[in-house]
C-alpha cells in the first residue's frame, strides 16, 4: 500500500480526528473509508494514540504522521481534546477506529460546494447495527462534524460531546457502519454497563444540572434491563427540571418520558406504560416529535392489551405530528433526540402499520389492510413485525374469506420476506393437515378441506420460484377460483418445487397424482435432478418418513404412466434433461427416452437400494424368519448390484475398506449367505457377526436376523 500520510492537507479545510488503541480488526477499514474525502477536500488526519502496541503504531503511520500520544485516564474528553488541540482546520471531523464510512460523497460535496460557509454544524449518520450480519439496524443523525470556533472543546470523561452547540447546522446522508452496541452475551454487556456507570454517575454529581448525564445513567440501566431503576432515574430527572423551559432542555425532555413509558413496557405492565403516556402529553413543553413518539408507544401499548381500537387512535395521533414533520425536515431534525426519533425509524414505523393492519382484520376492513400493507418495506430479508401472531392471522382471515385476488397481493407480501417464510409455511401446514385428515376420513365437505382450497386459489396466482409456492400451485390444479393451469404451467412448477426443495420427496400423494394425471411420472421429475442433489433428497425423505410412505414413493418409482398423446409430443426436442430443466420445461421429453432407461438411471437405482436399505434397517421387530431373510437378500442385491458399476470385482473380494459402509456389510453378508447356502453354519455364523460390526445402522436388525438364523438352525438340525 502507497503511504498515505502526505495526502491532501496543505492548508487544511477539513481536520479529522480518530481515537484509536488496538483495533487491528477495523482499524484499515476506517481509515481507508475517508481516502477519497482527504483526496478531494484539503484536509489532515490526527490520530490520538491511547495505547497502540508495536504493529498497531506502524499501522496507523501509514495514514498520517500526525499522532498524538495519550496516556489513558479513563476520560473519553480528555483524550478527543489531545487531538483536538492538535488540529488546524477551519472545520473539525471527530468519528471512531471501529466505524467506517459507506462513502463520503455528501460530506466532500459539503465543502467542495462551499455550504460549510453558511452553518457552523453538519450532522451525519451513524448505523447502529443490532446483529453481526449488518441485517437489522437504525439510523441516528450525529453531531461530529463542526467549524472551528473559540472554545470549542469536548466534554464528558464518557459518552463525551462537542461545545458550544451548534446552533445553525445542516443534514448530510453520508454514514458510517457501527457495530459497537452488538454484544456477544449478557455478561459482555453487563461489564461494558459496570464500566461505564461510575463515570457516568461521576459526571451526573459534578454537573446534575446537565439533562445529559440523567439521561446516559438511565441508557446504561436500560442496557441491562434493569428497568426499575431506569423509571426512579427518569422520575427523579423529570421533577429536578419540573422548570426548565430552553430550547436544549425541552428536546431532551420526550427522552425522559420515553424511558419510562418503555420500560413499563419491558416490565410487561401495558396499563402502567400506557399511564406513564397518558401523563407525559399532559407536559405542555413537549414538541411535537416527542408528542409523536410517545402516541405511538402508547399504541404498541394498548395492542398488547389487544385493545386495538384505542392503539388505532393512538396511530392516527402519531400520524398527524409524523406528516408535520416530515413536511418539516429542519423541525424534524431539531427535535429528534434519544428514543424520540426510535419512532420514526423503519422498525418502529413497521410496529404501527401491522397493528393498523392487525386491527382491520378484526372489522374485515380490507381497504385498511391493503393501505398499510403498501407502507411497510417488504421485499428485504428482514421483517420488522410487531407481533409474529399477526402472520398466523392474516392467513386465517385469508382461508376464513370468500377468494379475492387482493389475498394474493396480501400473501405475496408475507412470503416475500425470508425471516417470516418459514413461520408462514408451517401455519399453512397445519391448514394441508386438517384438510388431508379430513379426505381420509371420507369428509368431502369438510370445511377445513374448503379453508386449505381458498388457500390453494390464492397460491396459484403467486408468481416466485420459491419451492413452497410452486407446490401450492401445483396442489390447486382444478381448486375452484384458482388460476387456470395449462401443462406447461404444470411442468414449471414442478420444476421450481423440486429443484428448491430437498424435502420434495416427501410430497403427499395428491401433489404426484396431479403430476401423474398430466402425464409426468416419477422419471420424468427426477431425471433432471443432479445426483449429490437427489442423494441429498433421498436422506432427507428416509429420515422423515415411515415404511408406508417409503412403499408408496418406491411404487411410483415402479409405475411409468404414460399416454399416447405423451409419447408423441414435442419429437423434435432432444434428450438433454439439464437444458430442459433450465428452460422450465420438466416432462416434455418424447416418453420412450426416459421409461426405457429409467431403471438403469443412476438415481433410481440410488433410491431403490436405499429403500431396500431402510426397510432392512427398520425390520428389527420382524419375528418371521424367513420374511427377514428376504429383506436382507434384497438389501444385498441392490447395494451390489449399484456399486459393482463403480468398483473393480477385486475390490470386493481384497480391498473391502475402500467400499462404502453399507456396500461392505452387504459383501459380508453375501458371504455369509454363501457358506448358509453351502451348509457351513459355523462360518456363516461368524461373517454375520463381522457384518454387524462393520456397519451401524443395520446392527440392531441383523442381530434379530441372526438370532432368528439361530433358532431355524436348531430347528432344521433337530428335525
Amino acid at each position: 500500500m502507497a503511504n498515505l500520510c502526505y495526502l491532501n492537507k496543505k492548508n487544511p479545510i477539513l481536520s479529522i480526528s480518530i481515537m484509536t488503541s488496538n483495533r487491528k480488526d477495523t482499524i484499515r477499514k476506517s481509515l481507508d473509508s475517508i481516502t477519497h474525502l482527504r483526496q478531494t477536500v484539503p484536509s489532515e488526519l490526527v490520530i490520538v494514540d491511547t495505547g497502540c502496541d508495536a504493529e498497531m503504531r506502524s499501522i496507523i503511520e501509514e495514514y498520517t504522521d500526525k499522532i498524538v500520544k495519550f496516556k489513558w485516564i479513563k476520560d473519553f474528553a480528555a483524550a478527543r481534546n489531545a487531538g483536538l488541540r492538535e488540529c488546524t482546520g477551519k472545520w473539525f471531523m471527530y468519528y471512531d477506529d471501529d466505524e467506517w464510512f459507506e462513502d463520503t460523497e455528501q460530506i466532500e460535496d459539503f465543502f467542495l460546494k462551499g455550504r460549510y460557509k453558511l452553518v457552523d454544524g453538519c450532522w451525519y449518520m451513524q448505523r447502529n447495527y443490532m446483529d453481526h450480519d449488518g441485517r437489522t439496524y437504525t439510523d441516528d443523525t450525529v453531531s461530529r462534524m463542526m467549524a472551528m470556533v473559540p472554545g470549542l472543546h469536548f466534554t464528558g470523561c464518557i459518552h463525551e460531546y462537542l461545545e458550544p452547540f451548534d446552533s445553525k447546522y445542516t443534514v448530510v446522508t453520508s454514514f458510517v457502519h457501527h457495530y459497537g452496541y452488538i454484544f456477544d452475551t449478557d455478561e459482555s454487556k453487563y461489564i461494558h454497563t459496570m464500566r461505564n456507570l461510575p463515570l457516568i454517575k461521576k459526571m451526573l454529581k459534578s454537573d446534575a444540572d446537565n439533562m445529559r448525564w440523567w439521561l446516559q445513567l438511565a441508557q446504561e440501566y436500560r442496557a441491562i434491563k434493569e428497568y426499575h431503576d431506569v423509571i426512579d432515574i427518569c422520575t427523579q430527572g423529570l421533577e429536578h427540571f419540573k422548570h426548565a423551559d430552553d430550547k436544549a432542555s425541552i428536546r431532551q425532555l420526550g427522552s425522559f418520558y420515553m424511558s419510562i413509558i418503555e420500560a413499563y413496557y419491558y416490565l410487561y405492565d401495558f396499563e402502567g406504560s400506557v399511564a406513564a403516556g397518558q401523563n407525559a402529553i399532559t407536559d405542555k413543553r413537549l414538541p411535537g416529535m416527542a408528542l409523536a413518539s410517545i402516541h405511538a408507544a402508547m399504541a404498541r401499548a394498548y395492542a398488547r392489551q389487544k385493545n386495538f381500537s384505542a392503539a388505532k387512535e393512538e396511530i392516527l395521533i402519531f400520524e398527524k405530528h409524523f406528516n408535520e414533520l416530515m413536511n418539516d425536515k429542519a423541525r424534524f431534525i431539531d427535535e429528534g433526540y434519544y428514543m424520540v426519533d426510535d419512532a420514526f425509524d423503519e422498525r418502529h414505523l413497521s410496529s404501527l402499520y401491522w397493528i393498523m393492519i392487525r386491527e382491520a382484520v378484526d372489522r374485515n376492513d380490507v381497504a385498511q389492510m391493503s393501505e398499510y400493507m403498501d407502507k411497510i418495506s417488504w421485499g428485504k430479508d428482514v421483517l420488522y413485525l410487531f407481533e409474529k401472531k399477526y402472520l398466523d392471522d392474516l392467513t386465517d382471515f385469508a382461508a376464513n374469506s370468500e377468494f379475492d385476488l387482493w389475498f394474493v397481493n396480501m400473501m405475496s407480501y408475507l412470503m416475500s420476506c425470508q425471516n417470516n417464510r418459514k413461520q408462514m409455511i408451517k401455519h399453512i401446514k397445519e391448514y394441508e393437515s386438517a384438510a388431508v385428515k379430513a379426505l381420509e376420513s371420507g369428509d368431502k365437505d369438510s370445511p377445513d378441506i374448503l379453508k386449505f382450497n381458498r388457500l390453494l386459489a390464492i397460491f396459484s396466482y403467486m408468481d416466485s420460484k420459491n419451492y413452497f409456492i410452486n407446490y401450492m400451485k401445483l396442489l390447486s390444479v382444478g381448486v375452484k377460483n384458482a388460476f387456470p393451469a395449462e401443462k406447461e404451467h404444470i411442468a414449471l412448477y414442478a420444476s421450481n418445487s423440486v429443484l428448491a426443495d430437498n424435502e420434495f420427496l416427501s410430497y403427499r400423494k395428491e401433489y404426484w397424482e396431479i403430476l401423474a394425471k398430466y402425464g409426468f411420472g416419477m422419471d420424468k421429475i427426477i431425471k433432471g435432478l443432479s445426483m449429490d442433489y437427489f442423494k441429498e433428497c433421498c436422506d432427507k425423505f428416509f429420515e422423515n418418513n415411515d415404511i408406508e410412505k417409503i412403499n408408496y414413493m418406491t411404487d411410483l418409482f415402479n409405475i411409468s404412466i404414460i399416454s399416447n398423446e405423451e409419447k408423441t409430443m414435442n419429437p423434435e426436442i432432444t434428450n438433454d434433461t439439464q437444458a430442459i430443466i433450465d428452460n422450465s420445461m420438466l416432462g416434455v421429453l418424447p416418453a420412450e427416452a426416459l421409461s426405457e432407461s429409467f431403471k438403469e438411471d443412476i438415481r433410481y437405482k440410488y433410491f431403490i437400494m436405499r429403500t431396500t436399505e431402510e426397510k432392512f434397517r427398520r425390520s428389527k421387530e420382524v419375528t418371521d424368519f424367513e420374511s427377514l431373510r428376504n429383506i436382507m437378500l434384497n438389501f444385498i442385491d441392490t447395494q451390489l448390484d449399484f456399486y459393482s458399476k463403480y468398483y473393480k470385482p477385486e475390490v470386493f473380494e481384497t480391498t473391502l475398506e475402500i467400499l462404502p459402509p453399507s456396500c461392505r456389510a452387504a459383501v459380508i453378508l453375501n458371504r455369509a449367505v454363501f457358506y448358509e447356502e453351502n451348509n457351513d453354519y459355523k462360518t456363516a455364523l461368524s461373517e454375520y457377526k463381522q457384518a454387524i460390526a462393520s456397519y451401524a445402522p443395520l446392527a440392531e436388525a441383523l442381530q434379530t436376523y441372526v438370532h432368528l438364523y439361530a433358532d431355524y438352525l436348531k430347528a432344521t438340525l433337530l428335525s
